[in-house]
């Protein structure tokens, strides 16, 4: 240490009256740290009132979040309800086209003009009746309510031949 050095540190402990007095150590044992810091009645309300401020921010925020989402969607809303609207005004137009266009009688007025169709001579019309042997039924076509069409019961699951 220099000259100089030592006479600053002389001078300094002279002023604060502890000329050549050694500090007084002290051991600490590591559980009592707290008892060591001592804090004034605002220092220990200071971090619970911070605490605070930031919850009712959140809060705060939280709320006005929400309600900004809620404003969103009912605007969604509306529109797509104003689409489902048009969307059903659409459609029941276009089903009243539909039962106009399948109309017999404009279709038959538009095969008449157009295509230039006529309507047969009713005593021209023949019906043609054709045998025809499906799955194990021989028949000949006949009255919807003649018996003859029902199957035998005396065949198996009854899909023999019917009986005359």
């Amino acid at each position: 240490m220099s000259s100089r050095a030592s006479q600053v540190r002389h001078a300094k402990h002279a002023k604060s009256g502890k000329q050549g007095a050694h500090r007084q150590l002290k051991v600490v044992r590591s559980g009592n740290r707290r008892g060591l810091i001592k804090r004034g009645a605002s220092r220990r309300v200071a971090p619970v009132i911070v605490v605070g401020v930031i919850m009712f921010a959140a809060t705060i925020f939280g709320v006005l979040l929400m309600q900004v989402v809620l404003a969103q969607t009912g605007f969604k809303m509306a529109t797509m309800r104003e689409q489902t609207l048009k969307a059903e005004a659409e459609n029941a137009r276009l089903v009243l086209r539909a039962a106009k266009l399948a109309n017999l009688e404009r279709i038959e007025r538009v095969a008449k003009s157009r295509l230039g169709m006529v309507s047969p001579d009713p005593a021209q019309v023949r019906y043609i009746v054709a045998d025809i042997k499906t799955r194990g039924y021989d028949y000949v076509a006949q009255e919807p309510d003649s018996p003859d069409l029902l199957p035998d019961v005396g065949t198996a699951a009854g899909l023999g031949e019917a009986t005359p």
